[in-house]
């Protein structure tokens, strides 16, 4: 239904192109950023051609489907425009009758500290970019308050996920799966209750 590009950094949108190919997208929805580089103004024209509406959303707005909401906390006009794109990562609170998420992209230190006091509590955190040591602050950990972490990583040179993140993970009593180690990971929750599973 929705496709959401936090942010225009490769690893971010890089298969969006598959996804618009496999899937029936019926909207799109950036942080507003623009990207210098062929590959951005790929995925752009690739949207165009398939002639699906694209918006960029940031604090304040939502998509509401169903009993489902996606609630946009952040970009904030000001981490939008600044001087990173990790900053001006769309952040969403996933609201759902059976479980709430909060999806981070790549935010570090700055964003988690503007966007700490303005989440509520996530069953789910999809860890802020991949590990990285600089983010997952014990603050912004405590403020999300979530019982399960889920990294989004690869082969990397950055050494994500960090040993640092980890442990503050670990500190926080989450759960972590990894995509590097677990793979493909699906949630599905029923009263309450969050299954995990691994394709590996």
């Amino acid at each position: 239904d929705v496709l959401f590009i936090t942010h225009p950094n490769l690893d971010h949108y890089g298969g969006a192109e598959f996804v618009l190919r496999r899937y029936a997208v019926g909207l799109v929805v950036t942080n507003g950023r623009d990207a210098r580089g062929a590959e951005w103004r790929e995925t752009l024209d690739a949207i165009r051609r398939a002639g699906i509406p694209a918006i960029a959303l940031g604090a304040g707005d939502a998509v509401s489907f169903g009993s489902s909401v996606m609630k946009i906390i952040s970009p904030t006009p000001e981490l939008r425009d600044g001087e990173t794109d990790n900053d001006g990562s769309l952040v969403i609170e996933a609201t759902t009758p059976n479980f709430t998420a909060l999806f981070t992209g790549d935010i570090g230190p700055r964003a988690e500290r503007v966007l700490r006091d303005r989440i509520d509590h996530a069953d789910i955190l999809k860890v802020p970019h991949h590990g990285s040591r600089f983010s997952s602050s014990a603050e912004f950990l405590r403020a999300a308050s979530s019982r399960i972490g889920v990294i989004d990583v690869g082969k990397n040179s950055y050494g994500h996920p960090s040993e640092d993140a980890l442990r503050r993970l670990a500190t926080a009593g989450m759960e972590v799966y990894r995509t590097d180690r677990d793979g493909t990971i699906r949630k599905t929750a029923r009263r309450g209750i969050v299954r995990v599973y691994k394709s590996k």
